[in-house]
């Protein structure tokens, strides 16, 4: 069973994100497309739901399951 901290949800995302050292800009630019540092957060705080190529976008830029 994998770890709570290796699934990708909007109140994990921050956490994974700064694990990874990475800022929201950098997240942003991997995405595809491309998305805004303002974007990223709004993804992380939850104000922006997130569509199911999205999370999958994230899971592979922060290297976890897309659960």
């Amino acid at each position: 069973m994998r770890a709570r901290a290796e699934i990708v949800f909007p109140n994990n995302i921050k956490d994974l994100r700064l694990q990874r050292k990475m800022t929201q800009a950098q997240v942003g630019r991997m995405m595809d497309p491309p998305v805004g540092e303002s974007a990223v957060s709004k993804m992380e705080s939850g104000e922006r739901r997130l569509t199911n190529l999205q999370l999958a976008d994230l899971a592979a830029i922060l290297r976890c399951q897309p659960d």
